[in-house]
Formats: structure tokens, sequence, C-alpha cells
């Protein structure tokens, strides 16, 4: 865990930063998504340079972050829309 420190840092400041991004965006919901969206990009980005630089990275695991990526986005844009 200790040497992972840097990058799941660099993974709490894209986290932060996109959702802080996103809530001071109230009332615009296209650029919330936009915001939102871009932040599971770049998750899905880090999720896949870490895998490379530190684990076994595989097509599955690649498809994985997309997957959680795509149902990040889709529930949050039901919590948007419907404005909870």
């Amino acid at each position: 865990m200790k040497k992972h420190i840097f990058h799941y840092t660099i993974l709490i400041l894209i986290l932060v930063l996109g959702f802080g991004f996103a809530s001071s965006l109230k009332g615009n919901i296209n650029y919330q998504l936009e915001i939102l969206s871009l932040t599971a990009l770049f998750y899905v980005l880090w999720g896949i340079l870490h895998q490379a630089l530190h684990h076994t990275f595989s097509f599955k695991v690649m498809i994985e972050y997309f997957a959680v990526g795509i149902l990040g986005i889709s529930l949050l844009y039901f919590i948007i829309s419907v404005g909870l």
C-alpha cells in the first residue's frame, strides 16, 4: 500500500476535483454531466495506468474499469436528473 500512496493520492484528487467542479455547477445539468464524464474518463485512465505499472494488466481489467465508470455516470445522471 505504501508504494501505491502516490497513485491513490492522484485518484482521490481526480475524484474530489471532479465532484467539486460538478457540484459548483448546480442548475446546469449539461455541464455537470460533462464534468462527471471527464472524471469517469480520468478514473478509467488512472486505473489502466495503475494496473499496467503495478499489477497484471489485461483486457478484462480494462473492461472492468470502463464498466465501473459507465455505472458511475449512469447513477450520477439519475441522481442529477431526479434532483436528489
